[in-house]
């Protein structure tokens, strides 16, 4: 990434079930906080720049028509979460790489989306600044768009994942959901 600056996107926390599957899938179950979340930076592609590596990027579908995860295939790591519609140009960046003490560019924690879905989470785990978020989110988008952004690095010039995405059976999904295996650190 780079230009990164709390201005540039939302720095969020998402428990939904589908982000743990995905963990669970790829094998990185401690990319996810004591209770199931993972940690994102939504932006736009734009930000988004591979110096090096890019042959081993792959992509996981929970299901088929499911957000796009982008991992690297040499060692399952999740990087990023896209929506599957190349015209809609917004990039979820999973921070559970980035040291600590860089995450303070990212800016403060501003939303935690599907606390519900948490693991044995403490009593104060609530929803909070979703609205606001997906309200800048949209805003970025709708911007990068009549900026004529292209969804680079992700789709090719027609609108296509650049790499094909692996698409989980109904029965994969279903075996690597939160409570059908653990979710440790």
């Amino acid at each position: 990434m780079h230009d990164v600056a709390p201005d540039r996107g939302n720095h969020l926390i998402c428990y939904c079930s589908d982000c743990q599957t995905a963990a669970n899938v790829l094998g990185y179950q401690d990319t996810l906080d004591n209770w199931g979340g993972t940690t994102v930076f939504q932006t736009i592609p734009r930000n988004v720049e591979f110096e090096r590596g890019q042959r081993y990027l792959a992509c996981l579908r929970l299901s088929p028509k499911g957000m796009l995860r982008w991992y690297a295939g040499c060692c399952n790591a999740p990087l990023f979460n896209v929506l599957p519609n190349s015209r809609i140009a917004m990039t979820g960046l999973n921070m559970a790489r980035i040291a600590e003490s860089d995450q303070a560019a990212f800016g403060p924690l501003a939303g935690v989306y599907s606390a519900k879905g948490a693991k044995n989470p403490p009593p104060d785990l609530k929803d909070r600044g979703i609205p606001k978020a997906f309200a800048l989110v949209f805003w970025r988008a709708v911007k990068a768009q009549l900026r004529g952004d292209s969804a680079a690095p992700f789709f090719d010039a027609n609108g296509q994942p650049v790499v094909t995405p692996r698409v989980l059976t109904l029965e994969e999904r279903k075996a690597a959901r939160p409570g059908r295996g653990p979710i440790s650190r």
